[in-house]
């Protein structure tokens, strides 16, 4: 059982590592976006808080 519990922990701090670097380049994308004034004003407010969340999700 504990041979279970280890596999799937290691499983799932796997699973943590590729989103917090999927999260990471979706974060420079849209900081990207932001810098070219890709991003429609009424849209700058969410992209910053996206910003501001992955930077959290990713420390």
């Amino acid at each position: 059982m504990a041979e279970i519990r280890r596999e799937a922990l290691a499983a799932a701090e796997a699973q943590t590592l590729k989103c917090r670097a999927l999260v990471r380049e979706l974060a420079g994308l849209v900081r990207d976006m932001l810098d070219h004034g890709l991003v429609p004003l009424a849209r700058v407010p969410a992209a910053r808080s996206l910003l501001e969340r992955a930077a959290l999700f990713t420390e």
